[in-house]
């Protein structure tokens, strides 16, 4: 259990070394000059003409038609009646016919 132990805390230790050594190379890689400049500088801001800025907000915002909810409405009607009817037939066939004799 011993050596268990020891062998666990030393692959540990190389594991975390390493991880260390992986960590310090790519830092190193990110902060070198020659990466640093590697990208062409260009201005903050795109030059747009008025023009363009309209085609393009015009192609952006696009004006959606109004949705016709009519068949959606009526399906909500059917289905609402149909449940309806559904419960009125449960509750007269609970009640009992006149005359209790239940058709005899």
């Amino acid at each position: 259990m011993l050596k268990l132990g020891f062998a666990f805390c030393i692959g540990l230790t190389l594991f975390a070394g390493a991880r260390q050594v992986w960590v310090s190379w790519v830092t190193q890689r990110v902060e070198m000059p020659s990466q640093r400049q590697a990208l062409p500088q260009a201005a903050a801001f795109p030059t747009m003409s008025a023009a363009d800025a309209e085609r393009l907000r015009g192609s952006l915002v696009q004006t959606v038609p109004p949705i016709d909810t009519a068949s959606g409405q009526r399906a909500a009607i059917v289905g609402l009646s149909q449940r309806i009817d559904i419960q009125n037939r449960n509750a007269l066939s609970q009640v009992p016919l006149p005359g209790g004799s239940y058709g005899h």
